[in-house]
């Protein structure tokens, strides 16, 4: 189809004129109400960390004490951490913690997007031993019900934990706006997505 006439299909009714800048707009509203809820403060922002080599869990055998033994981020994942770390770059936002599964995955998210993190244990991967889960989940939200006002706290982990902690089920690289309310005591409540993609 020649550029003209694909064009004419586009006014034509076939395609709704702006629906191709209808998304990109969507976009920017919804990362400016991230960003004005992010620069409230006393939010817990969950990463999930970014693209891996494929597979699910860990290889049999593995340690946390060698990353090599672990499923880690391909180029293409540490690409799309160096992007997240960019949108909050650009936003000059206030992180007061930068907290991580101790999985190399996650510290690698963290390191890339944010430039450090600290290990924090109740983020740590749940996959290979589900019984930890609910513990884990209450000192998620413990923690956020005392997180001091004002606060942003980054925290780099898992699909597992994430889907625990709010009930919202995550793509690799998805980064989740949540706030403790005391009248939603047994969830993160989760108030914006960034769309960084």
């Amino acid at each position: 189809m020649k550029r003209r006439d694909f064009i004419k299909t586009l006014t034509s009714g076939l395609i709704a004129p702006g629906l191709l800048v209808s998304h990109s707009a969507s976009a920017r509203d919804q990362n400016a109400e991230f960003w004005r809820l992010a620069s409230q403060g006393h939010n817990l922002i969950l990463v999930r960390h970014t693209r891996t080599h494929p597979g699910i869990g860990d290889p049999p055998g593995f340690r946390l004490d060698d990353c090599q033994t672990q499923r880690l981020l391909n180029p293409q994942g540490r690409e799309e951490a160096r992007k997240i770390g960019e949108q909050f770059h650009q936003a000059n936002l206030k992180l007061d913690r930068i907290l991580s599964s101790a999985w190399c995955r996650c510290t690698e998210t963290a390191d890339i997007a944010f430039g450090r993190h600290e290990v924090w244990a109740p983020i740590n991967s749940i996959f290979s031993n589900r019984e930890r889960g609910p513990a884990q989940t209450r000192a998620i939200l413990q923690a956020a019900a005392s997180q001091p006002p004002g606060e942003n706290w980054i925290l780099s982990t898992h699909r597992s934990n994430i889907l625990l902690a709010t009930g919202q089920n995550t793509s690799m690289g998805d980064v989740l706006l949540t706030r403790y309310s005391a009248s939603s005591p047994d969830k993160l409540v989760v108030m914006a997505q960034l769309n960084w993609r």
